[in-house]
């Protein structure tokens, strides 16, 4: 297929992963420690399960900002007006020049990690670098629907930092914003799996998502 010669074009300056089936691509994409930065998917005869598998991947909150790029054969060229309507961000039109893929493809890698760094500056609490309540409620709105389609458990944890106010009011707001950053500091070591998020859900109470 023509994604695997791409796949195999681009290995020396990405890391790919090739799987075999749609249903592969869906499962890995909704894990976040699997998941891609680029999806490269064929909408070329015999199967066409390209514009069905993206459809899919945009429908879906824990997968919507992946990038994904179709690959469509000129013969069939209505193929990319229903891909960009799918949410496909670009098409690659065969047969191709290989030097502009190339392009395209860095292209979209590019925009996906300046997206990346704008929401983790949107996402991330200023003082403690765990995620704020925006990227807590936008995890937990995620995993929660994660968690009833694959009917996994999910757990919550919160967590108050007691006599707060009384540290505050003895040592002043510096050392505590030194103890709250110690606090989440700490909290964060103790969360080794990669679905697992901290958050400052405000003031001094932090809150644990633990998918699973």
């Amino acid at each position: 297929p023509t994604a695997s010669l791409l796949a195999r074009i681009m290995a020396h300056e990405c890391q790919i992963q090739t799987v075999p089936s749609a249903a592969h691509v869906l499962e890995t994409a909704c894990h976040p420690d699997q998941r891609p930065d680029l999806i490269l998917l064929d909408v070329m005869a015999p199967t066409r399960e390209g514009l069905e598998i993206c459809r899919q991947l945009k429908a879906d909150e824990t997968t919507q900002s992946v990038p994904v790029m179709l690959i469509i054969d000129r013969d069939n060229a209505e193929d990319e007006a229903k891909a960009l309507s799918v949410g496909a961000e670009d098409c690659i039109t065969c047969p191709f020049r290989l030097d502009v893929v190339e392009a395209r493809i860095r292209n979209q890698l590019r925009i996906k990690i300046r997206h990346d760094l704008l929401e983790r500056y949107a996402n991330q609490d200023s003082l403690t670098d765990v995620a704020n309540r925006r990227g807590f409620d936008l995890a937990l709105s995620a995993e929660w629907l994660r968690a009833i389609r694959e009917k996994h458990r999910l757990s919550l944890v919160m967590v108050d930092v007691d006599c707060f106010k009384q540290f505050n009011d003895l040592y002043g707001h510096r050392e505590g914003d030194h103890c709250l950053r110690r606090v989440a500091k700490a909290m964060a070591k103790a969360l080794t799996r990669p679905g697992d998020l901290l958050a400052r859900y405000g003031g001094e109470e932090f809150v644990a998502i633990l998918p699973g």
